[in-house]
């Protein structure tokens, strides 16, 4: 094991950042639409870039985080910190690692046959509230409104002031 990790160090590192550069656009997407701050979405790509290149076995991967945690994840930053900014994302983040951990052990049990037993429908419908979140966060930049006139408004209320 060591002597791979030895011989192929170097390309591991190259494919790493490159695999970081690739991600970094998803990964500040995902972050701001998430209520994050920037930064996580660089260290997001950062160390998730370098974290794949090294443990995955594959010779052709690329891993990029799931847009479709978006919708789990903007719910969680507005739920957790009771309107408190740094505590929101902060405490959402811790989630996150214990969900990671969770998800790592399940990975350890090879249990991942169990996903046939959910249905294809909550699947669609969480894609399908993915694309209103997204829209309805992003549309407003592109008209030129502040962000800060947004806050706290839910997805749905933030699309029916489009026409103002």
């Amino acid at each position: 094991m060591w002597t791979s990790f030895k011989t192929y160090i170097k390309q591991d590192l190259l494919s790493g950042f490159l695999v970081s550069l690739i991600a970094l656009p998803l990964c500040l997407v995902i972050a701001g639409a998430s209520n994050f701050p920037p930064i996580m979405g660089v260290m997001t790509a950062i160390i998730g870039g370098l974290f794949v290149s090294f443990s995955s076995g594959s010779k052709l991967s690329i891993k990029v985080p799931a847009a479709g945690h978006i919708v789990i994840l903007a719910g969680a930053v507005e739920e957790l910190g009771c309107g408190d900014l740094n505590l929101d994302w902060q405490l959402s983040l811790g989630v996150i690692v214990v969900a990671g951990v969770i998800q790592v052990g399940i990975g350890k049990l090879k249990v991942a046959a169990l996903v046939d037993f959910f249905p294809l429908s909550a699947l669609h419908g969480m894609l399908a509230a993915l694309g209103i979140i997204i829209i309805s966060k992003q549309i407003h930049m592109a008209l030129g409104v502040m962000p800060s006139e947004l806050k706290g408004k839910e997805p749905l209320e933030q699309q029916f002031r489009i026409p103002h």
